[in-house]
C-alpha cells in the first residue's frame, strides 16, 4: 500500500485521476466509478471513469443525486447504511460517495461508486477508500493550489517547504495512515 500510495503522488495531474480509480480498484475492489472535479460554477466534471457510464455522467450537479448532495455539504463519506438509517432513501445506484477535500476544506472533487461487490463493501474498505481519496486530495491540493503558498529549500532546489495548513495535513495523514492501516 505504501508503495501505491508513493506512485500516486508521483502521477502527473493528467493521469493522477485514473491511476486514483485503479488503486481504488486493486485495494477495495471498487469495479464502477469516477472522479470528478469541481468547477468555478460548482458543477462537478468526470475527470476518470472505471467500468460503465450508466450513472456515471459527464456533468453532474450536487443537488442531482441526494449522496453526493450531502457528503458535499458536509464533506465527509456518505455510504448506502446512512440512508438505511435515515429511513426514507430508496436504494438507487450509488453506493459511496467521498469528497476530495484540501487542507482549509474546500471540496476540490469526489469519487462517486456505483459498483463494488458485495463482500467487498464493509467498514474496512470504506476506510481505505477514505484513506486513499484523503491521499489523492492531497496530491491534488499541492498540484493545483499549492502555487505560491511554499519556498524552494536553498541549496535542494527540488525540495519545497509549503505552508503550515498543507504540512499539517500531510502530517494527520501520515499519522492516521499508520494508525488505521500501518501504513
Amino acid at each position: 500500500m505504501d508503495s501505491y500510495l508513493r506512485r500516486l503522488s508521483d502521477s502527473t495531474y493528467q493521469d493522477i485521476h485514473q491511476h486514483l480509480l485503479l488503486l481504488l480498484n486493486r485495494q477495495a475492489r471498487v469495479s464502477e466509478a469516477a472522479i470528478y472535479l469541481m468547477e468555478e460554477d460548482q458543477t462537478l466534471t468526470r475527470k476518470a471513469l472505471i467500468g460503465g457510464e450508466t450513472h456515471l455522467p459527464a456533468k453532474l450537479g450536487a443537488d442531482e443525486i441526494e449522496m453526493v448532495g450531502l457528503a458535499i455539504a458536509n464533506k465527509t463519506t456518505v455510504t448506502i447504511p446512512e440512508f438505511w438509517k435515515k429511513g426514507n432513501y430508496t436504494v438507487k445506484n450509488h453506493l459511496v460517495c467521498i469528497p476530495l477535500v484540501n487542507s482549509e476544506a474546500k471540496v476540490l472533487g469526489l469519487f462517486l461508486a456505483t459498483n463494488i461487490p458485495f463482500i467487498a463493501l464493509n467498514r474496512r474498505s470504506v476506510q481505505l477508500m477514505v484513506l486513499i481519496c484523503r491521499w489523492a486530495s492531497r496530491v491534488l491540493e499541492v498540484r493545483l493550489e499549492s502555487v505560491g503558498r511554499f519556498r524552494l529549500i536553498k541549496g535542494v532546489e527540488s525540495l519545497k517547504n509549503y505552508e503550515l495548513p498543507i504540512f499539517k495535513k500531510s502530517l494527520d495523514l501520515a499519522f492516521d495512515s499508520f494508525r488505521q492501516h500501518s501504513v
